[in-house]
């Protein structure tokens, strides 16, 4: 009528779900999940209209940033100077 549910042992097992493990360990898998240092650019940017200041860090990062130029309109970036993350500088900028 009802079967009874056992729970596997080793030998129904095996040892097959440890090897993938120590595969992914000993190829370098394991390191993959540590994030690498951001990539820092020397920007020099002095106070200007942030859609300039933002045209002008995407392009010396090579990075996309979307932005509404009428939001922007009529305000001014502070100066960026420095060995900065793409990051850090559009967050200086503003």
């Amino acid at each position: 009528m009802f079967r009874k549910k056992t729970i596997p042992t080793t030998h129904q097992v095996g040892v097959m779900p440890i090897i993938p493990a120590s595969l992914f360990i000993r190829c370098g898998v394991g390191d993959a999940a540590e994030p690498s240092p951001p990539t820092l650019y020397a920007i020099e940017q002095p106070s200007q209209p942030v859609a300039e200041s933002l045209q002008a860090i995407v392009h010396e990062t090579s990075t996309s940033v979307l932005f509404d130029p009428k939001a922007v309109r009529g305000r001014v970036a502070h100066p960026v100077s420095g060995r900065l993350s793409a990051f850090d500088a559009i967050t200086a900028a503003l």
